[in-house]
C-alpha cells in the first residue's frame, strides 16, 4: 500500500483540485492536509499530528510539504463544540491592519517582529526535515510563498535562518513566483459573481508547477484527472465548485478528516 500525505496553505488544499490531489490519485491512500491562510507552525504540527495519529511509515509514505509564508500565524481555538482547532488567518499584517480584533491586533502591536515570523518558520522548517529525515520517511519540501524579503533583514542572525530554510526547500522559486513568470503559469479561475480572477493558481497552473517540479511522480491518471476538472470546473460560484469537488473527489480520496477534531 502506497499512500501521500500532503501539507500545506490554500496552494495545498482549496476548494478545486490542487497539486496535492493531482498527485493523490496515484496513491492507495491520500492525505491533504492544505488549509487556507496556514502558517509554516501549522504545517509542522500537523505532520506531528499525522504520525501520532495514523503512524508515518517508511516503507509505504511519500511526504510533501509546501511551505507557506513566514508572516503567517496559527493557533488552536476552541470552535462552537468546545473542540481546539485551528485558526489560520494569513499574514499577520495583512489581516490586522485590515481586520483588527481583540484577539490578535493586541498580540501583532505588543509581540509580532519580523524576527519572530522569521524564528517560527525557520522552528517548523528544521523540525519538518529533522523528522522526516529522523524516521527515514520520503519526503518533499517546496516552497510555496515568497519570502525573499526577509533575506534583507537587518540581523545577520535571522537572515542566516532564512538562508538555511532556503537550502532546505526543493525550489528555491516559489508557486507564486513561478506564477509571475508567463500568461500560461499565471492562470487563475474567475468565478461568475466575482469581480476579478481568485488569485488562485488553477487547476491547469497546478499541473504545470508539479510537472515542471516534481516529474517522476506525474502520471498519465494524474493528467486524466487535470483534464477532467479543468473540462467540468463550475464557474458559477465558488462555493457551488467547493461544493462540486468536495462531492465528487476530495471527501472520498482525502482521508485527512480522520484525524480527531478534523471533520
Amino acid at each position: 500500500m502506497r499512500r501521500l500525505f500532503t501539507i500545506g496553505c490554500s496552494l495545498t488544499g482549496y476548494c478545486y483540485p490542487t497539486w496535492a490531489d493531482i498527485l493523490g490519485v496515484n496513491f492507495d491512500e491520500y492525505y491533504n492536509f492544505g488549509i487556507g491562510g496556514a502558517s509554516n507552525s501549522y504545517i509542522y504540527s500537523t505532520l506531528l499530528e499525522a504520525d501520532a495519529h495514523i503512524g508515518l511509515n517508511a516503507e509505504t509514505d511519500l511526504v510533501i510539504a509546501m511551505i507557506s509564508g513566514f508572516g503567517r500565524f496559527s493557533y488552536l481555538k476552541k470552535n462552537a463544540s468546545g473542540y481546539p482547532s485551528w485558526s489560520c488567518h494569513g499574514d499577520m499584517v495583512n489581516y490586522c491592519l485590515a481586520n483588527p480584533d481583540s484577539e490578535l491586533t493586541p498580540f501583532y502591536n505588543l509581540l509580532w517582529s519580523d524576527e519572530y515570523a522569521i524564528f517560527q518558520s525557520w522552528v517548523a522548517v528544521k523540525s519538518i526535515k529533522n523528522l522526516l529525515v529522523g524516521k527515514n520517511i520520503p519526503h518533499r519540501i517546496l516552497l510555496g510563498i515568497d519570502n525573499r524579503s526577509y533575506l534583507s533583514i537587518n540581523n545577520t542572525k535571522f537572515s542566516s535562518k532564512v538562508e538555511e530554510i532556503y537550502t532546505l526547500v526543493e525550489n528555491k522559486e516559489s508557486f507564486m513566483e513561478w506564477m509571475t513568470l508567463s500568461i500560461e503559469n499565471a492562470d487563475t479561475p474567475k468565478f461568475i459573481n466575482e469581480k476579478g480572477p481568485d488569485g488562485h493558481p488553477s487547476t491547469a497552473a497546478h499541473y504545470k508547477f508539479i510537472k515542471e517540479h516534481l516529474p517522476e511522480l506525474v502520471t498519465e491518471k494524474s493528467k486524466a484527472f487535470r483534464d477532467y476538472w479543468v473540462e467540468n470546473f463550475d464557474y458559477s460560484d465558488r462555493q457551488a465548485q467547493a461544493d462540486k469537488y468536495y462531492v465528487e473527489f476530495a471527501h472520498q480520496k482525502n482521508l485527512a478528516w480522520r484525524i480527531p477534531g478534523r471533520t
